[in-house]
């Protein structure tokens, strides 16, 4: 799950430098949209990661900021991440919902790129393509690990995988890892 800890730590890089006041966008119309609105963080979940960075708030911290950090942003329209611990109770509740979700993403033409299964975990990362342009206008991750965690990622907009996989190579060497695990201590 290497791949997930370097997502959600982009993301939470992101909100770190993102300022609070910014202007509300109808993302259900984009393309890349997946509605994460009707997934419920339970109420006992002690490990909650819950992020919403729209297009505007993107393009300021963009503005702010250079190099592979500005390229990676510059055409992102949102950014959303839900993520939370789960009990034996709320594993059965997420099982139908994430396999609903997956469904519904095949159904309304998301590629899938990367599926991995092991015993009950699965993990898979769906993109959504502009086929007239030729361009990935969203990217969607899923990860299940049964009575442990899961996490929806919800990647809104012109996704430039080489100024991505530049920022997470900027930020290689561990420098992921170390950040989640100082998260963890605090």
């Amino acid at each position: 799950m290497k791949i997930l800890k370097s997502v959600l730590t982009v993301t939470l890089l992101l909100a770190l430098v993102v300022p609070i006041a910014a202007k509300e966008v109808d993302l259900t119309k984009m393309p890349g949209y997946v509605d994460l609105s009707r997934i419920a963080i339970p109420s006992g979940a002690e490990d909650i990661v819950d992020i919403d960075i729209d297009g505007e708030m993107l393009q300021m911290a963009s503005s702010d900021t250079g190099g592979n950090l500005q390229r990676a942003l510059a055409d992102l329209k949102s950014v959303r991440v839900k993520s939370f611990d789960m009990d034996e109770k709320v594993t059965d509740e997420m099982r139908p919902i994430i396999e609903k979700m997956r469904k519904q993403l095949e159904k309304d033409d998301w590629d899938q790129m990367i599926y991995v299964k092991n015993d009950d975990e699965s993990f898979t990362v769906s993109v959504k393509k502009d086929k007239d342009k030729g361009k990935m206008v969203g990217l969607m991750v899923i990860a299940f690990e049964p009575e442990d965690s899961v996490t929806f990622v919800n990647i809104i907009g012109n996704l430039n995988f080489k100024s991505l996989a530049a920022l997470i190579d900027e930020f290689g060497d561990g420098e992921f890892e170390e950040l989640l695990e100082s998260l963890d201590e605090t």
